[in-house]
């Protein structure tokens, strides 16, 4: 287990993963950083992490002036034959000509060799994106995204690219509507050779102000095959999907709550039948109220569903100084909540999850990007591995409830040299308080202004000198503290 950043080439430039994949006892993680010579520019990063967390390997691609975009969630997945393949947008600038986006799978070895790259360049000063990817039955690719198309109302257009096992183009095709405008986030293979794809539907704002839900499958020549839109009374702000191992869909969405700001909304989890789109069931997971972003739904082994995506924090009353923090969110196979769990740097500032996905030993690998100053230079590659309850501090899931306390710590390791992880555990009705690491003296080196419970916060104490600190959290209503050893 660990809770860890990684800087891409050591550039201090600022950097975020968008998607992580278990592969014979490692993790690689898929992103971008800023470009050295550029920074309104980017490069493709690839990062090949062990099982203890270490970074032991890692690229860079298209080093040069171009823009990339790494895809959303699974825009990074292992391949038949055992080596890896992702999806990106690199937005290239001719001189004195419109911008050009090129939509591109490409597929990688261990060592994180590129073995080809498929490219499909859209028409110039047109917005064009791949978001995610999947390997077909027959061994080709699909991966989906979205472009504009002024020739509809909409205006927005889904759209699906197709790339043979050697990497030759084969089809782009786009799926517009007169009366909305679809967003392709993801796409999950079928067994006849297609896929199916999930994701927004924008309606023209005189048929309905509201954005909704779409799953359309198609066949392995890109033909659709039947489509589901499922319209809410009130916004959908992302939704993703995966086929379960029984063959259907499942999906995960964040729906606003009506009457409320559209800041608070609630997590809801979907079950389709991929043969013809009708819903067999939704479970709504998580409390009320907060603000969620969803960008990931994973199967486990055993059939659990896990969730991830950052959550927005704002402090109480009158003030919205907002903390994101990446969650984690697990349920059993039917969508009935197991636990939640939030991740977080000691400043709490700007933690985001992309992607999640179960490991071999029965536990989790997320990832993401931790802004410590919120200011996008900063950003690192977060990457997160738990065990099977979420946790990174051994024994986090057995709660206070046990002990009979309002709150408590949880450490891990204790004595520190690097990194020193902190699970808060507090009742529900505790407020949000704060998270200080002082000396001996009193004097602070860590803080954390908005912490909650049920949260995992990591410290970086390898710059601190040795000896004996205090971590202290503090509420109106409660003082809870803990002796600390830095080695």
């Amino acid at each position: 287990m660990f809770n860890l950043r990684y800087d891409p080439m050591s550039l201090q430039l600022g950097a975020g993963a968008t998607s992580v994949w278990p592969l014979d006892d490692h993790y690689y993680v898929f992103g971008k950083s800023r470009h050295p010579s550029n920074p309104s520019n980017s490069f493709l990063w690839l990062g090949k992490v062990s099982e203890s967390g270490v970074l032991i390997d890692e690229r860079q691609y298209y080093p040069d002036s171009v823009r990339i975009q790494a895809g959303f969630a699974s825009s990074l997945r292992c391949t038949f034959d055992g080596n890896l393949v992702g999806c990106f947008r690199k937005k290239i600038f001719p001189q004195d000509e419109d911008v050009i986006a090129v939509n591109c799978i490409a597929k990688f070895n261990e060592d994180l060799d590129s073995l080809w790259t498929c490219e499909y360049p859209g028409a110039p000063g047109t917005f064009q994106v791949l978001s995610s990817v999947c390997e077909t039955t027959d061994g080709s690719f699909m991966a989906c995204g979205n472009n504009t198309d002024n020739n509809f109302i909409a205006n927005d257009c889904g759209h699906i690219m197709k790339c043979d096992a050697e990497g030759n183009l084969l089809w782009f095709k786009t799926y517009c509507q007169q009366d909305y405008g679809t967003l392709f986030p993801s796409i999950t293979p079928t067994e006849d050779g297609g896929a199916i794809v999930g994701g927004l539907v924008k309606w023209h704002p005189w048929i309905n102000e509201n954005d909704d839900k779409i799953i359309m499958r198609i066949d392995a020549e890109g033909n659709e095959v039947w489509r589901t839109v499922i319209e809410n009374d009130t916004d959908t702000n992302s939704a993703y999907i995966q086929m379960s191992e029984d063959g259907n869909v499942l999906m995960s969405t964040v729906d606003r709550i009506e009457g409320t700001q559209t800041s608070e909304n609630i997590v809801v989890i979907h079950k389709y039948n991929s043969e013809d789109g009708e819903l067999i069931w939704a479970k709504t997971v998580g409390e009320e109220g907060d603000a969620y972003v969803v960008r990931r739904i994973a199967e486990a082994a055993n059939g659990d569903l896990v969730i991830c995506g950052p959550e927005v924090l704002p402090l109480p009353g009158d003030q919205f100084t907002p903390a994101f923090y990446g969650y984690i969110i697990r349920t059993d196979s039917e969508g009935e909540l197991l636990w939640k769990r939030h991740y977080a740097f000691e400043t709490g500032t700007h933690s985001d999850f992309r992607d999640v996905q179960p490991t071999p030993d029965g536990g989790l690998i997320a990832t993401g990007h931790a802004d410590p100053n919120d200011d996008h230079v900063s950003a690192d590659v977060w990457v997160v591995k738990t065990d099977e309850h979420g946790c990174v501090v051994p024994g986090c899931h057995t709660g206070i409830e046990e002990q009979g306390v309002s709150a408590q710590f949880k450490l891990y390791p204790n004595p520190a040299s690097d990194i020193l992880n902190v699970y808060l555990a507090t009742d529900a009705a505790l407020e949000v308080g704060e998270l200080a690491l002082t000396d001996l003296q009193g004097r602070e080196v860590k803080h954390v202004s908005q912490a909650i419970g049920n949260t995992t916060y990591m410290f970086n104490v390898e710059d601190l000198p040795a000896g004996v600190y205090v971590l202290s959290y503090r509420s109106e209503q409660v003082v809870v503290t803990e002796r600390v050893v830095i080695e």
